[in-house]
């Protein structure tokens, strides 16, 4: 399965309205202004909400079920096409679709928890090199243009791109997951191997973005992209 920088599966394509590749956001501030709260928790906007849906950001307890929804989208949408194409296997497409289901499950909830859990660390590190370096400044009044601060502000940078990693899922009244998208600030790889420049812009990037079939056509999508512009603008 495609990764993305983060180790995050993406799907290959993007049928019935799923959308699974990742998509670069090189535009932030021409993203429209609707849905502009910078809570950490927002309410769903009419569609999720005339649905009784709940909008929730991932934990760790969470990457089970998310990641179920995903690999019962990705596996559908690889072998439904192929069942239409020759009814006569049916039967060892059904076999191939289960198996490619729970191969996505065990390994996209792999992925999910040890993204989690590098986001939970990157961010207490940060935090301490920030306390770190404010205490430091305020031992020396020329800390700040020294070696040791600048390293210093080299970590917290490369501390906080990496905590810059959430998963937006609605949930239905009963608990299921029936939406989901991965959203995260990376670096794209370059272009051209060492000793080109390495050194490139961070990127927004939107991925494994899927919705329940029962669920489509209802403009849930569109309530979780909003979300991610909200996301995109305050990192």
């Amino acid at each position: 399965v495609p990764r993305t920088d983060r180790g995050v599966p993406l799907a290959r394509g993007a049928a019935r309205g799923v959308a699974g590749v990742a998509v670069r956001a090189t535009n932030i501030d021409r993203v429209s202004e609707e849905g502009s709260s910078s809570s950490s928790r927002s309410p769903p906007t009419s569609s999720s909400a005339s649905l009784g849906l709940k909008l929730r950001r991932a934990k760790m307890s969470d990457a089970t079920a998310v990641a179920s929804l995903c690999a019962e989208v990705f596996a559908a949408d690889t072998t439904d096409g192929m069942v239409e194409a020759a009814p006569a296997l049916s039967g060892w497409l059904e076999f191939i679709a289960s198996w490619y289901e729970s191969s996505i499950k065990k390994e996209l909830a792999f992925q999910l928890k040890k993204a989690l859990e590098g986001k939970k660390v990157a961010t207490r590190e940060a935090q301490t090199y920030k306390l770190r370096y404010e205490v430091l400044k305020g031992k020396s009044l020329g800390f700040g243009s020294t070696a040791a601060a600048k390293n210093l502000r080299r970590l917290i940078a490369t501390k906080d791109m990496q905590r810059r990693f959430n998963v937006f899922f609605l949930e239905n009244e009963q608990g299921e997951v029936v939406a989901s998208v991965a959203a995260s600030m990376t670096i794209p790889d370059p272009k051209l191997p060492p000793p080109f420049p390495a050194k490139g812009i961070p990127r927004f990037y939107l991925g494994n973005m899927v919705v329940r079939e029962d669920y489509r056509r209802k403009g849930i999508a569109t309530d979780l992209l909003r979300e991610c512009e909200t996301l995109a603008r305050r990192w």
